[in-house]
């Protein structure tokens, strides 16, 4: 069980955080997926650390046409929050420094019956199920894994609202609300080595339509 204080932390981070989410031609979208806020961009080329595409059971480091799954890994950035604003930099080369932390983002997306295969080394959300058939209101079984290991005890929001943690075998229930684009969020925070940053905040979005 969540307790009241931390579900609301939560909740309050799920309403103000960005999305990442792949569309159909493979472009990377940063941005609010929807409501228009403001700040909407397609992800730059250079900000990708690498692409990872599953094609008939083969993952191949790149991105192909007609992939099974496509994980596309952002580039780690480190911040730094100062009296004068937040700046792009480690703790070690910022001043004054309130609070720090790494971000390391990551987004899946699935396409047809794309199951539970695990791509990447990092934190990354998989069904449990093909998702080609799934419709509004179906309960979709994911697993959250680390290091390519099950993570209990991590964050999952749906849309803008956390739903709870993951279990010991870092299995979620999700109920799905709508139909188009799904963008399911996993957040996964650890202590950094209190030089470069405080914090290492894992972040990785799992992205599949469902349709009308």
């Amino acid at each position: 069980m969540i307790k009241p204080l931390l579900l609301h932390v939560s909740l309050l981070c799920a309403l103000t955080a960005h999305d990442l989410w792949i569309d159909a031609n493979a472009t990377v979208h940063y941005g609010h997926i929807r409501h228009s806020h403001g700040g909407e961009r397609i992800v730059k080329e250079e900000e990708i650390e690498r692409t990872l595409c599953l094609r008939g059971g083969t993952i191949i480091p790149q991105s192909a046409p007609d992939c099974d799954a496509l994980l596309v890994a952002l580039r780690p950035v480190y911040y730094a929050k100062t009296p004068y604003g937040t700046q792009k930099l480690p703790k070690n080369e910022a001043k004054t420094v309130i609070k720090s932390w790494q971000s390391v983002e990551s987004v899946k997306r699935l396409a047809g019956d794309a199951g539970a295969a695990v791509l990447g080394s990092g934190l990354e959300l998989s069904p449990s199920e093909p998702t080609g058939s799934l419709q509004t209101g179906d309960k979709v079984r994911l697993r959250v894994t680390f290091e390519g290991k099950p993570r209990s005890g991590v964050a999952v929001a749906y849309g803008e609202r956390t739903i709870g943690e993951s279990d010991q075998e870092g299995r979620i229930n999700v109920r799905l609300r709508e139909a188009g684009l799904q963008n399911i969020r996993a957040t996964l925070r650890l202590e950094g080595d209190g030089v470069r940053c405080d914090e290492i905040i894992h972040t990785t979005t799992l992205n599949w339509e469902v349709k009308e």
